[in-house]
């Protein structure tokens, strides 16, 4: 199928000789390579004389074409490039080109007889390997609430590319606007395709302007964006003396103007004008992003800064207080360290707590980890079963444990002791109290 004809002009520049006149059909055609028929058509027009006894010709770039010269590939088969025939009586003979490619392009010349010929052109487009479109906006052209938007773009050669310029928000999900189209043909000989438009872009924060190229031929558009539109957002860096501040800007497009201005905090510092007002702001004589105060003005209880800038899409203020008031800084760094006050006591409190619960734990856990028998008449703890039965017998030298790694031994006297039987219940052994005698 045919993807691009370029328009086909019925009348074609024609040569007479004599009263006969030749036309070709169409005058210019154009189609993409693998396009499958091409086809010719020469018109010979005669009032009068006989033209059965002239013949037709058709030529290729200057030379005559051999319709056995070439064949193609057609549908598995081998069949002729070309094909001349004549459609009817009436004049008019027709050239068929099959399987058009890069090489076909060029003139196509229709002879009759010997002195009078016309042509037609072929143009054959080619899709590059790699198509794109690129959108940028000169900085020198955001002025005054306008953006220029231009587009390259790079499709192939011979080819008629549809170019779009449109917009969107940036977070909507609304569909992009179309704000400018044009038709562009990028020809033979040229590299890039390129199509600019100027657009108003006031109030547009966090918009963008899109360039899309689009053809028949093409599978998906190509397209890109320019930056994000935004208003511009200002932060004011001072240095450590208060003498010298810098605004600082996030904006696009770029900035084009800066204002700086500076309010009195304290009612004696406003100035006062002619008519009886209190000016109570200033515009300094500073139109860059720095601004130098060497002696802060003479302004003593301190000052406001406002730094104001503005780009296509709007305007952006950026604010500074600066204090002078040594009561004021007093109270500011009272406040300060009683707060570093605070943190440290609830520091130290917390680490007492930590403390705290740690011995207490550790206490606790060595106290149930102990295994101690106690000695029920004497209250003194031994370190086992054994040793317990060795102190009960009476007249025995009962071992105390070590202590200090030296042995210590207590000698007891002997006594006459009168003691109870021992009585067992259920196989469970039951000491009852010993009652004791004289002592002698």
């Amino acid at each position: 199928m045919e993807l691009v004809v370029i328009v086909i002009f019925a009348c074609a520049l024609s040569h007479t000789g004599g009263k006969i006149t030749v036309t070709v059909q169409p005058e210019q055609k154009l189609v993409f390579e693998k396009h499958p028929l091409v086809i010719f058509k020469c018109n010979v027009q005669s009032n009068s004389e006989d033209t059965s006894k002239f013949t037709t010709r058709w030529f290729f770039r200057g030379y005559g074409i051999d319709i056995n010269e070439e064949t193609v590939l057609e549908n598995g088969s081998r069949v002729d490039k070309y094909k001349m025939k004549m459609l009817d009586d009436e004049g008019v003979y027709e050239l068929r080109i099959r399987n058009i490619n890069r090489r076909d392009e060029g003139n196509y010349a229709c002879q009759f007889g010997n002195k009078v010929k016309n042509s037609g052109k072929l143009t054959v487009g080619t899709l590059n390997d790699n198509p794109y479109i690129e959108c940028y906006s000169p900085m020198s052209t955001s002025t005054c609430g306008k953006l220029n938007i231009s587009c390259t773009a790079s499709i192939g050669k011979n080819i008629a590319t549809s170019i779009i310029i449109m917009k969107s928000h940036k977070y909507s999900s609304t569909s992009a606007v179309t704000v400018y189209s044009d038709v562009k043909k990028q020809s033979d000989g040229a590299e890039e395709v390129f199509v600019s438009h100027v657009v108003n872009v006031t109030g547009l924060d966090r918009w963008q302007f899109w360039c899309v190229a689009n053809h028949t031929i093409l599978s998906n558009p190509v397209n890109c964006s320019t930056p994000t539109l935004m208003t511009p957002k200002v932060k004011i860096n001072q240095r450590a003396d208060n003498t010298v501040f810098e605004c600082k800007v996030e904006a696009y497009p770029p900035i084009t103007s800066y204002q700086w201005k500076l309010c009195r905090n304290s009612r004696k510092e406003q100035k006062t004008e002619t008519n009886g007002q209190v000016k109570e702001c200033e515009i300094l004589n500073s139109t860059n992003s720095k601004l130098n105060l060497p002696d802060n003005n003479g302004l003593n209880d301190g000052f406001v800064l406002i730094c104001e800038v503005e780009n296509a899409v709007g305007t952006g203020h950026g604010n500074l207080t600066i204090i002078h008031d040594n009561e004021t800084k007093n109270k500011i760094a009272g406040v300060f360290n009683l707060v570093k006050w605070c943190i440290g006591a609830l520091a130290l409190l917390i680490i007492f707590l930590i403390m705290l619960i740690y011995f207490c734990l550790k206490r606790s856990t060595s106290a149930s980890g102990n295994d101690v028998v106690g000695d029920q008449y004497t209250g003194l703890q031994l370190d086992s079963i054994e040793q317990e039965h060795e102190y009960q017998e009476i007249g025995r030298t009962v071992t105390l444990p070590k202590i200090n790694d030296e042995s210590q031994y207590i000698n007891t006297q002997t006594v006459n002791v009168e003691s109870r039987q021992l009585e067992r219940e259920n196989d469970n052994s039951t000491y009852l109290s010993p009652m004791y005698g004289n002592i002698g």
